[in-house]
Parts: structure tokens; C-alpha cells; sequence
């Protein structure tokens, strides 16, 4: 269980590792720690983090239509990679009940072909319509998808 930092008496919370702890206990007294690198002590769910390590490392063709989708598209929000359940959807409009997933040919092999039959079962079941795109529909006819998305909008 952590200690107080704060000589009155004050509830602080410190975590029980070392390195946090000694981390922590330097904050704000202008003193760096070159062994902690951005570390929270936040909790944070691992679907979070995968999301956002999935955000920094999009393919060209995610990148594309995230700029077509963002900024209220058609007046709706869309989300990009977003966790859901234990999968992490590539967009999802809440407002709408839409998910987009855009397939590379990873998705074309027979296992992630079964893989994404019970993944799009499992979201369908949450009441969200699953849209799948390949990469190259969306690098060849990017107007094409997005007449796609905007047909399942409200």
C-alpha cells in the first residue's frame, strides 16, 4: 500500500513500485528522473492502449479516409480506433450505430476470415451495423465507400 507525500497528514496515493514511487515523489520539486518515460498512474484499460498504439501506426489507406470522416462528416461524429468490447473497431459512429472496418489482405486468409465472421457477430449483437472495405477499394474509389457510409448514415 503507498504512503502519504504529504507531511500533514494528506491522503496521496503512491504506487507500490520502486521506480514509481521514487518517479512520483520527485514531481513538481524540479528534480528530472531520466528513468521515467511517461508513465500515468492512471489506470488504463489495455484496449485504450492498443487503440491508441494502433492510432500512431495507421496504414495509408486508415489515414485517407480518416480525413474524409473526421470533422463531423455528414454532421455525424465519427471515432477512429476505437475499443469495443475486446476488439478495437477502425471507426465507429455512435450516433448512426455504424462501424467501418477497412480489410488488408491479412483478412483474406481463411483463420481472420473466421476471426472477423465472429468479431462482426459480436458487434451486430451490440446493435452496430459492421461496414468491411478492402484497403485498395478505398486507395481506388475513395468517392465510392464514402457514398457507401453516407447511404447507412441518418
Amino acid at each position: 500500500m503507498g504512503k502519504s507525500l504529504c507531511g500533514a497528514g494528506g491522503l496521496v496515493w503512491t504506487p507500490p513500485h520502486p521506480l514509481l514511487r521514487k518517479a512520483l515523489s520527485h514531481r513538481g520539486r524540479g528534480v528530472k528522473d531520466t528513468n521515467f518515460v511517461g508513465m500515468t498512474t492512471r489506470a488504463v484499460r489495455k484496449g485504450t492502449l492498443r487503440a491508441r498504439a494502433l492510432r500512431r501506426t495507421q496504414t495509408v489507406e486508415e489515414k485517407t479516409l480518416w480525413l474524409a470522416l473526421r470533422n463531423r462528416f455528414l454532421n455525424v461524429k465519427f471515432r477512429r480506433q476505437w475499443p469495443m468490447g475486446g476488439y478495437v473497431v477502425d471507426f465507429v459512429c455512435f450516433e448512426a450505430k455504424l462501424i467501418v472496418e477497412l480489410d488488408g489482405s491479412q483478412h483474406a486468409e481463411e483463420a481472420a476470415r473466421d476471426y472477423d465472421a465472429v468479431r462482426t457477430e459480436f458487434l451486430e449483437a451490440g446493435g452496430f451495423t459492421v461496414l468491411r472495405f478492402w484497403n485498395n477499394e478505398v486507395r481506388k474509389n475513395l468517392e465510392g465507400v464514402l457514398l457507401e457510409i453516407q447511404k447507412r448514415l441518418p
